[in-house]
């Protein structure tokens, strides 16, 4: 039963070392523009899949999702960047949120907004930083924003967060 117990112990922290070797490793694969192969791709398709994706994660913690993304919008990305990038601002929205909150999805002139009702006020001069986090959760890496960052600085996107919205915003 000792060992038992030293060896899950040592689980938790070696999957995040794990998880955080594969972020950087991604991280690195990003900023080296090892990802060529573009396609188009419909942001409205794209987070449809996003919201199922995280639908019960989001249930779990009691948070309303409300998709106003009406209109297709085709862009040239890497399917796997594109992804990458919108499932780690989806998972913030949930993560710095309240329980019982909500998140708003939108898309107006090319904007992709992703507003949440928000826990508090995030750092933004260095929310987008590696190894940045505003949380103590330790599920955590905080290399999400920093994958983030990369991937819009490849394709000439703008990324922010805005503390009086609540929430982060992609534009494309």
């Amino acid at each position: 039963p000792e060992i038992s117990e030293i060896i899950n112990g040592i689980e938790a922290p070696l999957s995040r070392l794990s998880r955080i070797n594969k972020n950087l490793l991604l991280l690195a694969k990003v900023e080296n523009q090892q990802f060529e192969s573009q396609e188009e791709i419909d942001i409205k398709s794209a987070m449809a899949f996003c919201i199922t994706l995280f639908e019960d994660y989001a249930e779990n913690q009691r948070i309303a999702i409300y998709n106003d993304i009406r209109e297709s919008h085709l862009i040239q990305a890497n399917p796997f960047l594109l992804e990458t990038l919108l499932n780690n601002l989806f998972s913030n929205a949930i993560r710095h949120n309240e329980e019982g909150g909500s998140i708003f999805l939108k898309l107006a002139n090319g904007r992709l907004s992703i507003h949440n009702s928000g826990k508090a006020p995030l750092d933004e001069s260095s929310l987008f930083e590696r190894f940045s986090s505003s949380t103590k959760n330790k599920v955590s890496s905080g290399l999400g924003l920093a994958i983030v960052k990369e991937i819009a600085k490849q394709y000439n996107w703008q990324v922010s967060s805005r503390n009086q919205d609540e929430g982060l915003v992609h534009r494309p």
